[in-house]
C-alpha cells in the first residue's frame, strides 16, 4: 500500500492536537511535532498558517464523519440497520469515545467564527439524516428525539473525559440499539 503524502499524513496526526486543545491552544510546535513538520514545513504545507491546518483537519475530518455517520443514515436499508451502522459509525469515529469531538473543541473561541459555519452545517447534515430514520422507528417527533440523540452522544464524550470511562460511551451507544431493536 502506497504511503500517504506528507501533507496528507500530518492532517491526520494533527487532528488530535486540534481536538485535544481547540483552534487556540494548538500550538505550532505542537502542530509540527504530530505532523513531523518542522515549522518551514508547516508554512511549505499549509501557506494559510494554523488556519489552514485546522481547516484541512476538518475536511479530512468531515470525510469521515461523512463516511462513517451520514452514509449510513442515507442507504436504503431498513430503518434499524441504518440506525445501528450509525451508532457503530460514531464508535469508531470516536474511538469508543476515548477522543475529543473536533467540532466542539474547533467550535471555541477563535475558531467559532471561522469554523462554525461548517461545523452547524455538519451537525444539520446529521440532524436531517437522522430525523427520518427515527420518524420510520416510531418517534413522533424525529427532529426532537435526533437532537437529543446528539445531545446525548457529545453528554457521554465529555462523561467518558471526565471519569475517565471509556465504557461509558459504549453503554450509552447500547442503550440507543436497544431502544430501536
Amino acid at each position: 500500500m502506497a504511503q500517504k503524502p506528507p501533507r496528507a499524513r500530518a492532517v491526520q496526526a494533527m487532528k488530535q492536537v486540534f481536538a485535544q486543545h481547540g483552534y487556540e491552544g494548538a500550538s505550532l510546535t505542537a502542530l509540527g511535532k504530530a505532523g513531523g513538520l518542522s515549522k518551514a514545513g508547516l508554512y511549505h504545507h499549509f501557506p494559510g498558517g494554523k488556519a489552514d491546518m485546522a481547516s484541512q483537519v476538518l475536511v479530512a475530518s468531515g470525510k469521515d464523519f461523512t463516511r462513517l455517520v451520514l452514509a449510513p443514515l442515507r442507504s436504503k436499508d431498513p430503518a434499524a440497520e441504518r440506525l445501528y451502522a450509525m451508532l457503530d459509525g460514531l464508535n469508531t469515529y470516536y474511538q469508543s469515545g476515548t477522543i475529543n469531538c473536533l467540532m466542539n473543541t474547533l467550535a471555541l473561541g477563535e475558531g467559532l467564527p471561522a469554523f462554525g459555519p461548517n461545523i452547524k452545517a455538519a451537525i444539520s447534515a446529521w440532524l436531517a439524516a437522522l430525523t427520518p430514520t427515527l420518524e420510520e422507528l416510531g418517534e413522533a417527533d424525529g427532529a426532537h428525539a435526533a437532537r437529543t440523540l446528539v445531545a446525548t452522544v457529545h453528554g457521554a464524550l465529555i462523561q467518558t473525559r471526565l471519569f475517565d470511562d471509556p465504557g461509558f460511551f459504549t453503554e450509552m451507544l447500547t442503550t440507543y440499539r436497544r431502544r430501536y431493536r
